[in-house]
């Protein structure tokens, strides 16, 4: 044979052998193979199309499905899991941070946390969540997440805090004042209704401070339970020429449980002509929904009042169970005072259909009935036991907790 065929033929035959051996490296598992680079393992091709399809499906149901039939055969897919939990550069790495939630699997709980203080920037808030919900974040984790820099990795970390009970109240504090709204919005959620006397001392000096920080800190308020301290804090700040700060005060007064202190605070307010008639309601709102309501304080000042808050005024009357307040209401069916005409025609139109939603409730009687049928129907209503009237208008409503309301009986 002529000797330089001989060389190609050897030179093919080598080739092929380096092939064979590459195929045979292909088909093996594990750590060997990946670090070759030649083929991902059948265990990895199989997690990826599981993981794709998991994204791809957007229903609940359907993604309980898969990650049930993972779960199933965890032991097959685990190595695969922790080895792409080890990568900061893996294409399904929030796939995966995602997956190891919903199992859940405790051993990738450490890796989260590797990831949650290490990783890229894009991948640390999908591993605080996760990690949490695999085993929730000390209070010392907490503080230290909390000193972030990044905006994506504070919400996430106030995220979770805000479902803890180790949660780091002076961090979270602190961020009220974030320059970031955002953050300031989740710093607001995080606040617990239960706090230590010293966490509400803090909230009552932010909220008596001037700046930025004074109007969440009212918020905050309004999110813990109203003790004595804080209910005179906010007493002050209706005091306050910024309408904003007047309306969060009386959203956080509405949340007490027991009556104000200070009514006549909100009465002064509700009185206020300066004020705009919608905030001068909200106050009256606030005095039914606390219970701090004086029946003959509320006829004292009933008339000189805009329809518009008059209207409130009467469902403090009848929640606490002055049947006066009825007849207010009738009053109101018709009421055409020139006075209060002209810009304000539309909050008028508002307040007779008001009325006649609440007639209607308290009668128990179609709305269409006229005046008539009513009038003859509360001369019948010897007296009015107190009650829960149902959410008044939209505009005046405050942002308390609904309460189940009840009927005239």
């Amino acid at each position: 044979m002529d000797i330089s065929k001989l060389g190609f033929w050897f030179m093919v035959s080598g080739v092929a052998s380096a092939l064979g051996f590459g195929l045979l490296l292909a088909t093996e598992s594990g750590p060997k193979a990946r670090s070759v680079g030649i083929a991902k393992s059948a265990e990895r091709l199989e997690l990826e199309a599981m993981l794709a399809k998991l994204k791809r499906t957007w229903r609940p149901n359907a993604k309980a499905r898969i990650v049930a039939e993972i779960r199933g055969r965890l032991d097959w897919f685990k190595a695969e899991i922790l080895h792409c939990l080890r990568s900061d550069s893996d294409p399904f790495l929030r796939d995966v941070i995602y997956l190891v939630q919903e199992l859940p699997l405790p051993e990738a709980r450490p890796l989260l946390a590797r990831i949650a203080k290490t990783a890229v920037l894009e991948q640390r808030p999908w591993a605080i969540v996760a990690a949490d919900r695999i085993l929730p974040w000390s209070r010392a984790e907490l503080t230290e997440l909390l000193q972030s820099k990044n905006e994506a990795v504070l919400r996430a970390a106030l995220i979770v805090s805000s479902r803890s009970a180790n949660r780091p109240i002076d961090a979270i504090i602190g961020l009220l004042g974030h320059a970031e709204k955002q953050i300031r919005e989740t710093a607001l959620g995080a606040i617990p209704f239960e706090m230590k006397p010293v966490a509400v001392t803090q909230l009552v000096s932010l909220a008596r401070r001037g700046g930025s920080t004074k109007k969440y800190a009212v918020r905050a308020l309004g999110r813990t339970k109203i003790v004595p301290q804080s209910e005179a804090a906010l007493i002050e700040v209706l005091d306050s020429h910024d309408s904003e700060l007047r309306v969060a005060a009386l959203d956080a007064l509405a949340t007490k449980q027991t009556p104000l202190h200070n009514p006549a605070a909100l009465w002064q307010l509700v009185c206020n002509e300066e004020i705009d008639p919608v905030e001068r309601a909200r106050a009256c709102y606030c005095l039914e929904r606390t219970k701090s309501i004086d029946p003959a304080t509320v006829l004292e000042k009933l008339h000189n009042l805009h329809p518009y808050v008059r209207y409130f005024a009467a469902r403090c009357l009848i929640a606490a169970g002055e049947r006066k307040g009825i007849g207010v209401l009738l009053d109101l069916l018709h009421s055409n005072e020139q006075r209060f005409v002209g810009k304000d025609r539309s909050k008028l139109d508002s307040v007779r259909a008001e009325s006649r939603k609440l007639l209607k409730y308290l009668s128990r009687s179609w709305i269409s009935e006229g005046e008539a049928e009513w009038r003859e129907w509360f001369r019948q209503v010897a007296e009015l036991r107190p009650r829960v009237l149902p959410p008044p208008i939209a505009s005046a409503t405050v942002s308390a907790k609904p309460v189940r309301p009840s009927p005239l009986r």
